[in-house]
């Protein structure tokens, strides 16, 4: 310890000030990774993707996505049927959290058992009010779903694409969020190709094919029976009076 100390009092004031600038690189390195994935949740892949669409929205719109992940949380306990029981060690652990992930951040936080998942909003945005309480619900359903199918990594792009285009929507004054259009856009897609590939099922021409193989079979047949009987009516040897 002794020679720790004065390696430090050796260090003239110019090495202290790189030190301290070092320090505080790390530091606000630190502060500006907006994902925390302390569930490993996430592929670093998505995390990178997630960390460029973020420094987008925080330069042109000041505003941002902070996330945290867990594993576990301190007095988050599973109760019977999958729901959870909060202490008052945890909500004051999440208030917490909440105001650490930022006032002008949009802030997620998964709890990975029992299943828990938060959005909040932070200060300075509810006051610009451009990312309401039904965006907020919007984007809740839209990270719930993915990932209780277990779709994390896609699941974080499209909430970060979601906040992208309703902070998008309501700072630049276009009537639609880009996200719900896409979701349109899709869902018209999905429904065209389901019919196409009805269309295309064999089962959808089968019966035509066999209405018209008993068709033919009919005309055929009555032919035949046509023929035969015209054939015995002319080899037929007319009757004999006895005269």
């Amino acid at each position: 310890m002794g020679s720790l100390f004065q390696n430090f009092q050796g260090r003239s004031g110019g090495q202290y000030c790189r030190l301290l600038s070092l320090v505080a690189l790390i530091y606000c390195g630190l502060l500006s990774a907006q994902v925390r994935d302390g569930a490993g949740l996430f592929s670093a892949d998505a995390r990178n993707k997630f960390e460029t669409q973020n420094k987008l929205l925080q330069k042109y719109y000041k505003a941002g996505l902070s996330l945290d992940t867990f594993s576990q949380a301190p007095g988050l306990n599973a109760q019977a049927g999958g729901a959870q029981q909060s202490t008052p060690e945890f909500n004051t652990w999440l208030k917490n959290r909440a105001e650490k992930g930022g006032r002008d951040n949009v802030y997620i936080l998964v709890v990975q058992n029992p299943p828990y998942l938060l959005v909040s909003v932070g200060e300075r945005l509810r006051q610009r009010d451009v990312f309401p309480r039904v965006d907020r619900d919007m984007l809740m359903r839209l990270l719930a779903g993915r990932f209780q199918q277990k779709n994390f990594d896609k699941g974080l792009l499209e909430g970060v694409a979601l906040v992208r285009d309703t902070l998008s929507n309501r700072i630049e004054g276009t009537e639609i969020p880009t996200y719900t259009v896409l979701l349109a856009q899709q869902a018209a897609a999905a429904q065209s190709r389901q019919r196409a590939e009805t269309a295309e099922q064999p089962g959808s021409y089968l019966h035509w094919i066999g209405l018209i193989l008993v068709a033919v079979f009919g005309i055929w047949l009555a032919i035949n029976i046509y023929q035969t009987l015209a054939a015995k009516a002319k080899n037929q040897t007319p009757l004999q009076d006895g005269t």
